[in-house]
């Protein structure tokens, strides 16, 4: 089903959605913790995937005057743990399961099954684990998988999300441990991490010298129980705020100056493009800007790359964008699919190796794109239509309920017709 959206223009005031990097670091937590209070909670489906695993093992969700309580009592052992499409509860909830059953299955649903993720466990061949897998895919046949105490080498790890599992699960056996980590990526969501299990009681010391990351976890841990309120999502909003920098000025409320979410960069990049933001109070205000060529490294926030993307093709020169390495094993193979999807609006765009190259402000035409069943991906070609004339065509918007299922809300005069 494709969907045209013509007459796009941003809402003055937006309020952000809760971070779902946040929230499902703080419902893995909720495992451990006997009560959990929840404000601000999302509804997207990674956060819904991370709730059904939650109730399977036992635990048991109210919400009660816009709260989420969590009371955790772990009775159920599944043998199979659908993630559904969450990449993040697909690498990080291995290590948890461990805790309480050794033989089990990880498995997804839809994109996920696609992503090819099996070798990012080698890790556990230092816990002589066992598994098997087919094609390096989901679903992956864990046994044998004990989790020890240790000290233990990780060595150019592609992604921070294994580890993440590992904070949360090496604090609860009887015997200190501890991660060597060589050459890091997206360390702030180890941060993000860290810092939830400091809220709740669990005691993790780290030293970060450059590319290297030591982590050192006492065991013999207990969680306490804890309320949170969840904070915006960086994420999604910086999809709007590149749409902001283009079109108008907006106001947005909900975020954190001093969060750890990676994606908070993209205040880094709006210094290099000239484009004027400031905070007032506790919001952040946008505006409408004369956007210059950029250079940036994404590497440790290779989610912000599609809207980077959006954001070369309006400004004046030469932008380069690195760090598209990280693309290649996401919802889909996101470098390559951007500058093909790009490539049917006029722009001039090519990857080269780990960069995408962009050469901004060109003649740009109205076309029909896919989305690729890629969230994020969907976003940032939504937001082309703020700028082409005759707007855009995408071949399916259903994809944004992954992460932001509100998206278009924060759009007005949007004129969206459905076509079969």
């Amino acid at each position: 089903m494709k969907t045209e959206i013509k007459n796009l223009s941003l809402k003055e005031k937006i309020q952000a959605i809760p971070s779902k990097s946040y929230e499902q670091r703080v419902l893995l937590g909720a495992l451990f913790a006997r009560k959990t209070e929840i404000q601000n909670f999302g509804q997207s489906k990674d956060i819904l995937a991370a709730r059904n695993i939650l109730s399977e093992l036992g635990c048991k969700f109210t919400f009660f005057e816009n709260k989420l309580i969590i009371n955790s009592e772990i009775k159920t052992f599944p043998k199979i743990i659908n993630c559904k499409e969450s990449g993040f509860l697909a690498r990080s909830i291995v290590s948890i399961i461990s805790l309480f059953q050794n033989n089990f299955i990880i498995t997804g649903e839809n994109s996920l099954l696609q992503r090819k993720i099996a070798n990012d466990f080698d890790f556990f061949q230092q816990m002589n684990w066992d598994w098997s897998h087919n094609n390096n895919c989901l679903p992956i046949i864990f046994k044998n998988a004990v989790l020890k105490n240790g000290k233990y080498k990780i060595q150019n790890p592609k992604t921070s999300q294994l580890i993440s599992g590992l904070l949360f699960a090496l604090p609860l056996l009887s015997q200190d441990s501890e991660l060597l980590i060589k050459n890091v990526v997206s360390v702030q969501y180890i941060y993000l991490t860290i810092e939830i299990l400091k809220k709740v009681g669990i005691i993790i010391d780290d030293v970060n010298n450059e590319k290297n990351f030591n982590i050192f976890i006492k065991g013999n841990q207990k969680y306490n129980s804890e309320s949170f309120k969840i904070e915006g999502d960086w994420s999604g909003t910086s999809i709007l705020m590149v749409a902001a920098a283009l079109s108008k000025d907006i106001c947005i409320s909900g975020l954190n100056k001093n969060s750890y979410q990676a994606d908070k960069a993209i205040l880094d990049i709006f210094d290099l493009a000239n484009i004027k933001y400031f905070w007032e109070n506790k919001n952040l205000k946008i505006f409408q800007s004369e956007i210059k060529s950029f250079q940036f490294d994404a590497e440790n926030c290779p989610d912000l790359i599609p809207a980077l993307c959006v954001l070369a093709l309006f400004a004046e020169g030469q932008s380069k964008i690195y760090g598209a390495n990280r693309l290649f094993n996401k919802e889909s193979s996101r470098g390559e699919i951007i500058v093909k999807e790009f490539l049917k609006i006029g722009a001039k765009i090519f990857l080269d190796n780990n960069k995408i190259c962009i050469i901004g402000n060109q003649k740009y035409k109205s076309a029909t794109l896919s989305s690729h069943n890629d969230h994020r991906i969907a976003m940032a070609e939504i937001i082309l239509a703020l700028k082409i004339k005759n707007g855009i065509t995408i071949d399916d918007t259903e994809c944004l309920n992954k992460s932001f299922p509100d998206f278009l809300k924060n759009f007005e005069s949007l004129r969206k017709t459905v076509k079969c």
